[in-house]
Order: structure tokens, then C-alpha cells, then sequence
């Protein structure tokens, strides 16, 4: 039996999930990463070599960038609860990867979401681009799931 091709997918395939939130479409989505600690012991007397011992994963933050449109208030007002009232409203959400037929690839869960950062367009008299509002988003850890 002859091993199927496989092609890799596409990165301009995907849907991004925030639940309670009104869906919004994302131009960019980065962030999809996470580091363990490489803890060393040094142990006295061995000069060959130094213990390594796994230490704390840290997931970084998801950054989401798309030209403003209606539902970005919802997002300003998701980042508000943090700023203003200091209860952030944590959500669940999603970052799914899609065939180039919208069939579902690969699905990274994250959980206990707020967003950390909020950044604005950059305006510029005379100019002709969209006007791209950033949100950067804090969250406790992510699942993932291959379809």
C-alpha cells in the first residue's frame, strides 16, 4: 500500500471562537506557542554533564489583529471589564485551522481568556489602509485537537 500524499495547509483558513462574544473576523492570529523551563543542576564533583529537570510551561499570549468594524465595540467593552472594573469577564474560546474546503484541521482550545491589551489604528491623514485594532489576549493554558 502506497503512503497518501499529504500536502500542508494553508494559514488564511481559520475561524476564531470567543464565546459570549459576537463572532469577528481576524486578519492575523499569532501566539499559538508555549515554552518549558529547562531547570539545570549542577551536581558537585560531575564536570561531564548538568541535570536537566523539566521546570513550568508558559503559554504566550494570542494576539488577534483585524480592520475595525461594528463588533469591535464588543471587544473594547470585554477589554473595559478589565481596565474599568477590575473583573475581567474570563471566556473560553478557539483557534481553528481549516482545509481549503472549510473542513475542520486542527482546533487549539483556550481557556480562562482576558484581554491583556488593546491597541488602536495607527491614523494617518492621506492615507488609504484599514484601520486595524489589535487585542491581545492572556490566557491559563490551551487543548488541542487534530482532526
Amino acid at each position: 500500500m502506497a503512503a497518501e500524499s499529504q500536502d500542508p495547509h494553508v494559514n488564511f483558513h481559520y475561524r476564531v471562537e470567543l464565546d459570549g462574544l459576537p463572532a469577528a473576523e481576524f486578519q492575523e492570529c499569532s501566539g499559538l506557542k508555549d515554552t518549558t523551563e529547562v531547570v539545570e543542576l549542577h551536581e558537585g564533583g560531575e564536570n561531564a554533564f548538568v541535570h536537566k529537570f523539566i521546570g513550568n510551561t508558559k503559554h504566550a499570549n494570542i494576539v488577534l489583529k483585524h480592520g475595525m468594524v461594528k463588533h469591535s465595540k464588543a471587544l473594547w467593552e470585554w477589554r473595559q471589564s478589565v481596565t474599568e472594573y477590575l473583573r475581567p469577564r474570563k471566556i473560553d474560546g478557539a483557534i481553528v485551522l481549516m482545509s481549503d474546503t472549510q473542513k475542520e484541521v486542527c482546533r487549539w482550545t483556550f481557556k480562562n481568556a482576558w484581554p491583556c491589551r488593546w491597541e488602536g489604528p495607527e491614523l494617518k491623514g492621506g492615507g488609504n489602509a484599514l484601520a486595524i485594532e489589535t487585542l491581545e489576549i492572556a490566557h491559563e493554558g490551551y487543548s488541542v485537537k487534530f482532526s
